[in-house]
């Protein structure tokens, strides 16, 4: 069994973003709640359109990591939860994914370090709400294969580099902007009361009070 840590880097097609922490760190917490501060992370999860090939990329260059760590009998030794823990998976086996994206995969991919965010001309974006689930990013991405600390065998992708290129339609009911909420044109219909305040303002205006 080799011993190395082969690291593969792959850059992916457009595809959709869900779940952004790409600019502030997700807290960590335990299952009863406890925070873990230690393992606060930026992450993300890739949504995988059926049209490219990224699915298949991606699962290359995860079998290749995990054959130069663990050998190329790699699948037959891992147990039925190793296997469940490994990161290309089905969205139609996701209860987030499989209404809307049943055809697709996606990839949870995180990291300890602020990923580059920028867009299509290599620009900074500094932006948050800039980048959010559902629009659609190009990615750099790590993957790699390790030992826990408990034997079992992983495969890890690295979150690296980020590449804003379109809008897509908002998930999972995120808020519009201004603009979207109210409209391109503002059409006002005004109380009768909030007329009246303006009129006597309106008179009050003339009058020299010193």
């Amino acid at each position: 069994m080799a011993t190395e840590v082969t690291r593969i880097q792959i850059v992916t097609d457009p595809v959709r973003i869900s779940f952004p922490y790409l600019f502030k760190k997700r807290e960590m917490k335990d299952q009863d709640g406890t925070r873990q501060a230690e393992r606060d992370r930026y992450e993300c999860v890739l949504l995988i359109p059926p049209s490219t090939g990224d699915a298949k990329k991606i699962a290359d260059a995860m079998s290749k990591a995990m054959a130069a760590k663990f050998g190329d009998d790699w699948k037959s030794e891992m147990s039925a939860m190793e296997m469940a823990k490994l990161p290309l998976k089905k969205c139609s086996e996701n209860k987030w994914f499989k209404d809307q994206f049943a055809d697709w995969h996606f990839v949870n991919s995180w990291s300890k370090e602020r990923p580059n965010v920028v867009d299509k001309d290599f620009n900074d974006i500094i932006d948050p709400e800039k980048v959010y689930a559902g629009c659609w990013c190009r990615f750099q991405l790590t993957l790699l294969a390790w030992e826990s600390k408990k034997g079992g065998k992983l495969c890890l992708v690295s979150l690296d580099n980020v590449m804003f290129v379109a809008d897509g339609d908002r998930l999972g009911g995120g808020k519009k902007s201004a603009k979207e909420g109210f409209g391109d044109k503002l059409e006002l219909k005004l109380p009768e009361e909030l007329k009246a305040a303006g009129d006597a303002a309106s008179d009050d205006e003339g009058n020299d009070l010193f």
